[in-house]
């Protein structure tokens, strides 16, 4: 999950937002919505998803807040 963190940190934060409707929607449509309907689903993609949302969410977040670009600019700073 780290490599594919990284991964999405360099999207853009509209990119971010398609691919958190993009999740949610195969969520809803592959995972939710068959299960409902009595099928068996996978379990461990349904909870890839939700992860994958989670970390989407929280890259947003992270964005919106300044905190990701303020921790990297505070690390590189240390190194020097």
């Amino acid at each position: 999950m780290r490599r594919e963190a990284r991964q999405l940190r360099e999207k853009t934060s509209e990119e971010l937002r398609d691919d958190l409707a993009r999740e949610r929607e195969r969520l809803l449509k592959e995972i939710k919505m068959p299960l409902a309907g009595g099928q068996k689903v996978n379990a461990h993609e349904a909870r890839q998803s939700r992860r994958k949302i989670a970390l989407l969410m929280t890259l947003l977040r992270e964005r919106e807040l300044g905190i990701r670009g303020q921790e990297i600019a505070g690390r590189e700073s240390q190194k020097k």
